[in-house]
């Protein structure tokens, strides 16, 4: 005789039972939907959180003793007189430098020529060591030097080096602790007199000069600038320093000038020399001309 199988436990029976629990869960406690509705919203917030959000500027509240702190830091600025006027430092070469004027008791301090020309610079500081004053007259101005530092440059010269490098090796031994500035203005002359043209040698850096003339002994300079003819204030002061000049100018260009050969032209640097030398008591002379 078949039976149907038998099982330990009735599904059917166990899903009736539980529909009923919750019916009974339902009628016993009626807030129960209510509960359910807020925890699920409590679980949707939760998975929200887990969102970063994005930052949002909140105003920041100042208390209000640091804004009295504040306040009276600010105050400060009242103490200023007003009659006074307070100007911002000026940047070099800026706009505000033309707002500033000097007062008129100052002025004459300040005041430049009214023609300057910077003939001859040092080249690793930009030091100008020869400057022309242009009025009425062509006023060259080169650095002093003091008696002791005479002595000194004489010295080198005397020994004749024959590169700037041994005379700074000269000068080295003789002023061991010399301050940088005076040894710069003893270098000038120092190339000035070996390996350039003297007392003349500034006049040759300005380019708007087209002619210098030597009428003799005793006679300052004259040149000619942008048309005009200027009295300088280079003078030989006797027949001995001019020959004696004249003379080391042309073994400077590999030329003589003495009885036998009196008369020098040359053309050196774009300048033409024409070099003569006074015989019988007679002055010497030379003009120098610009070539194109």
């Amino acid at each position: 005789m078949s039976s149907e199988p038998f099982f330990l436990v009735d599904e059917e029976l166990l899903e009736l039972e539980s529909i009923l629990t919750e019916v009974q869960f339902r009628i016993d406690n009626p807030n129960f939907e209510k509960n359910q509705l807020i925890l699920r919203s409590f679980v949707k917030a939760c998975i929200k959180t887990q969102v970063k959000p994005k930052p949002i500027a909140m105003p920041i509240k100042i208390p209000t003793q640091t804004i009295k702190k504040e306040t009276k830091e600010v105050n400060h600025t009242k103490e200023i007189p007003k009659k006074k006027r307070i100007f911002p430092i000026p940047i070099p070469g800026g706009n505000n430098l033309k707002q500033f004027k000097t007062k008129t008791k100052y002025q004459k301090q300040i005041e430049e020529p009214k023609d300057k020309v910077y003939l001859i610079r040092d080249r690793v500081t930009n030091k100008p060591l020869a400057v022309a004053d242009i009025d009425d007259r062509y006023i060259v101005r080169e650095p002093r030097v003091s008696e002791e530092q005479i002595q000194m440059l004489k010295l080198v010269i005397q020994k004749t080096p024959r590169t700037p490098k041994e005379a700074w090796q000269l000068l080295k031994q003789l002023a061991p602790n010399i301050k940088e500035d005076e040894l710069t203005n003893i270098k000038y002359y120092i190339i000035n007199s070996l390996f350039a043209l003297g007392r003349l040698e500034p006049l040759l850096h300005d380019k708007e000069i087209s002619g210098i003339q030597c009428d003799g002994v005793g006679q300052y300079l004259m040149i000619r600038r942008d048309g005009k003819l200027l009295k300088t204030n280079i003078i030989f002061k006797d027949k001995e320093d001019l020959d004696s000049y004249l003379q080391k100018l042309a073994q400077k260009f590999d030329k003589t000038l003495d009885e036998s050969n009196p008369i020098l032209d040359v053309v050196n640097r774009n300048h033409r020399f024409q070099i003569t030398l006074g015989l019988h008591g007679a002055s010497s002379k030379f003009v120098i001309k610009k070539v194109e």
